[in-house]
């Protein structure tokens, strides 16, 4: 891969991503139905989004931090401990919650970073906090799904066990998927690509059984409208099949003292949670449904609601990498000033084109 297309698409998969996280934030754990009620069918930037400018979001400090370790240490020195390490030192401890939150706070007790993730000391191992913060790995290995998915598996295994890291995988893998991809997106070749993303993952897995489950509901419902088909679909799985089988199995087979009480919650209100099975759900239907289009997909994943700031910066990094920065629309390009707000220490520079170049010198490529 030649500089410039690195850059280029390096720089759209992070303009994509704030702009996604920055148009999802206003639904961000809404019930679907009150945004429908509220919003109608979604249509560009509202008046809760403000009149422009990024937004901070906890989702990409994740990212900066993970850039942080190689440019300190390399590619070496990429370990759980060591990225546990520079969590403690970065990251603003306002901005950790639920998996993220409670490692930390494992480690103050002298848990081992190795150990601190595992759902017997973390009872949000599953949550979608892996999920949210894969585009870099993807960045990072253009073309190379094996590679993106090994080092998201190190970024994820800090905060998050099995199919919590399959969320990050599966991301990392579709941004490597689109750094080496010359063409806009169609649904098929999106749907080829999910399904290549999915082999990096447990193939045994729920994660896996939930995205092929959307494809398959997606095959049955093409139809332009069909996503409100398959997004009722997902809703009834979700609560009336999964949830309460994960709580059976919780009961059963004890891991964490407050796991069951967790999974109560997202019982009570599953679009509030932040469980990564839904979520990754509605990332593969607005991906489907938007069929290449940015605005669209964007739109769509924000509709669904659940953890939207999440959903939308997802689909908008991994279609700002297919697009690469020239090519997406100014619309919503232009509305967050290519500027990332960091509340990380020792990091000043809000230049979206400044991070891709720091990017590009630590990849794969």
């Amino acid at each position: 891969m030649d500089p410039y297309t690195f850059f280029d698409k390096c720089h759209g998969s992070w303009v994509g991503k704030v702009v996604g996280s920055t148009f999802g934030m206003p639904f961000e754990g809404k019930n679907p139905r009150d945004i429908a009620k509220q919003y109608g069918q979604i249509a560009g930037w509202q008046a809760a989004h403000g009149t422009g400018g990024s937004v901070v979001n906890d989702d990409e400090q994740f990212e900066l931090v993970a850039l942080l370790c190689l440019e300190e240490g390399g590619w070496d020195q990429f370990t759980v401990p060591n990225i546990a390490k520079a969590w403690q030192e970065y990251l603003d401890p306002k901005y950790l919650f639920t998996a993220e939150k409670q490692v930390v706070a494992n480690w103050k007790d002298g848990i081992s970073p190795e150990e601190a993730a595992l759902p017997v000391h973390n009872p949000y191992w599953d949550f979608i906090g892996g999920q949210m913060k894969g585009e870099i790995f993807g960045q990072l290995a253009p073309g190379n799904l094996s590679e993106a998915a090994r080092i998201a598996r190190i970024d994820g295994a800090v905060a998050h066990h099995g199919i919590g890291i399959d969320g990050e995988v599966f991301v990392a893998c579709m941004v490597s998927q689109g750094m080496d991809c010359s063409d806009i997106p169609t649904r098929a070749m999106l749907e080829e690509h999910i399904e290549a993303a999915l082999t990096q993952c447990d193939v045994t897995g729920f994660y896996v059984k939930a995205i092929n489950q959307i494809l398959a509901w997606a095959a049955d419902h093409p139809e332009p409208m069909g996503w409100k088909t398959v997004f009722q679909q997902l809703g009834y799985w979700w609560q009336a099949e999964m949830l309460p089988m994960l709580a059976i199995r919780e009961k059963q087979h004890p891991t964490h003292p407050t796991r069951e009480g967790i999974l109560a919650k997202c019982v009570a209100e599953p679009w509030y949670e932040c469980h990564v099975l839904p979520n990754a759900s509605i990332v593969a239907i607005a991906l489907l449904f938007g069929a290449g289009d940015f605005g669209q997909t964007l739109q769509l994943a924000a509709m669904m609601g659940y953890d939207a700031d999440c959903n939308v910066g997802n689909v908008g990094g991994i279609l700002g990498v297919y697009y690469g920065y020239e090519y997406i629309p100014s619309y919503w390009r232009d509305f967050t000033r290519d500027e990332i707000l960091a509340v990380i220490k020792d990091w000043e520079d809000s230049s979206l084109e400044n991070l891709a170049r720091r990017v590009e010198k630590v990849a794969h490529f």
